[in-house]
């Protein structure tokens, strides 16, 4: 049968017309038959919509578009802080953070809504999960699909004590990431240092000792360590280690790097990290006049006199001292301390009345210095000299000639005396003269 309202066929037993929803009235109309006359049934007019039911279904169909244009452009949004953290280490005062990324978890989550890493996932079989997938492959993972390369760096990481704040930072490329239906976000975390343990106090040159070895002023420094295995795993440096004179000070240092190493592996932590101490145990040349004490000074006089009498008592025969006495002396101290020159000179001088007995020259005055080498203050105060019997009369020119070919040692002239002994020898040494022995 036909609609009566809009005409189109529809099925004889059509309560409503399912083209235009015209209610179709209750008789339904009876096939023709040849000589048979009838009326079509009478349908009731159509109810208009409500206005509210139009409002819903508009309602509807915008609700569809958007959900579509959503479904098109959402991204999904991954929050980095979940994937972060932060471990603390040490003990208090010393204390290291360090910052682990889940890259794994990550690459897994995103594979979710990344189709290429979807995709890949299912060429996997299926017993294999994400994390399988991407256990061993992190790295290529990650270099493969670049957005996922999140950078972290730390404000503080050593140092720290407890309730000390560090923050991380996230460095990331969403513009790359939407490109994959993926969005970061969490640029900043901020995490309370905690669970440090307390470090234990030491300092440790309690547990070392500097020794000064050597004569100064080219002495030598080294130091002994003794105690726990954080001391021998110190290294303590000095400021000098050689060419140390008596009460140089020398420091001894340790880095502050390796005082958060020792405290990372110990526990410990050092009270001092710098120390000085002072060289006052060691021998040293004399370096002035003033070196030289009134008891060392009676014991050289009295071996220079032995030496000038031992001297004369060898030539009885031909010559005859008197007037034998002390005029002073001449000090040389080397001015480089280089350790191979002579370090110091010290000339005992004497004069005396010295007279030929077979009258080859008239009676004469006589300056007879000794030369004595190399003198040592002990740490004590004490002085040495090493040659202090080897001393010998100076030969230098009196022109008291005897016996042929001898000659007097020693000097007739102050000046001579002094230009050979002194003055020749300015260039390299420092000089002091003492006494009754200037020209």
């Amino acid at each position: 049968m036909f609609c009566p309202e809009c005409g189109k066929e529809i099925a004889n037993d059509s309560v409503f017309c399912e083209h235009c929803g015209k209610k179709i009235a209750e008789e339904v109309t009876p096939n023709v038959q040849q000589g048979t006359n009838f009326t079509a049934p009478q349908t009731a007019p159509a109810k208009p919509m409500n206005k509210k039911t139009v409002i819903l279904i508009a309602a509807i169909a915008i609700c569809a578009v958007v959900g579509i244009v959503l479904a098109l452009t959402h991204k999904h949004t991954i929050d980095l802080s979940e994937y972060t953290k932060v471990e603390f280490n040490g003990c208090d005062g010393y204390g290291t953070a360090y910052v682990q990324f889940d890259s794994a978890a990550l690459l897994e989550e995103a594979a979710k809504y990344d189709k290429e890493l979807a995709k890949k996932s299912k060429s996997i079989s299926d017993s294999d999960s994400l994390s399988e997938l991407f256990g061993e492959l992190v790295d290529s993972a990650v270099d493969t699909y670049s957005y996922l390369n999140i950078k972290t760096s730390l404000d503080k990481d050593s140092k720290l004590k407890n309730g000390d704040k560090v923050t991380v930072t996230l460095k990331f490329d969403n513009e790359e990431a939407k490109k994959h239906g993926i969005k970061f976000k969490c640029e900043k975390i901020e995490k309370k240092v905690s669970g440090l343990s307390d470090c234990t106090a030491v300092n440790p040159f309690d547990y070392i000792t500097v020794k000064f070895e050597g004569m100064a002023p080219n002495a030598t420094a080294h130091i002994e360590k003794s105690g726990e295995d954080y001391i021998s795993d110190t290294s303590f440096s000095l400021d000098k280690d050689s060419g140390i004179s008596l009460g140089d000070t020398i420091t001894v240092t340790i880095d502050d790097s390796q005082a958060q190493y020792l405290a990372e592996q110990y526990g410990v932590a050092y009270t001092e990290t710098s120390k000085t101490y002072t060289c006052d145990s060691v021998s040293s040349y004399i370096g002035s006049s003033a070196d030289i004490t009134d008891d060392f000074l009676g014991q050289i006089q009295g071996q220079t006199k032995d030496v000038i009498e031992a001297y004369f008592a060898g030539e009885s025969d031909q010559l005859k001292m008197s007037g034998l006495g002390y005029c002073g002396y001449y000090l040389l101290v080397n001015k480089s301390n280089d350790g191979y020159s002579t370090n110091n000179y010290l000339y005992i001088i004497y004069n005396a009345t010295v007279s030929s007995k077979e009258g080859d020259f008239k009676k004469k005055t006589v300056y007879l210095p000794v030369c004595y080498t190399n003198i040592i203050k002990n740490a004590d105060g004490s002085l040495y000299c090493d040659d202090f019997t080897n001393g010998e009369i100076v030969n230098g020119n009196t022109d008291l000639e005897y016996d042929w070919f001898s000659e007097v040692k020693g000097y007739t002239k102050k000046t001579e005396m002094q230009n050979d002994l002194v003055t020749a020898n300015k260039a390299n040494y420092n000089c002091e003269i003492i006494g009754d022995v200037l020209n």
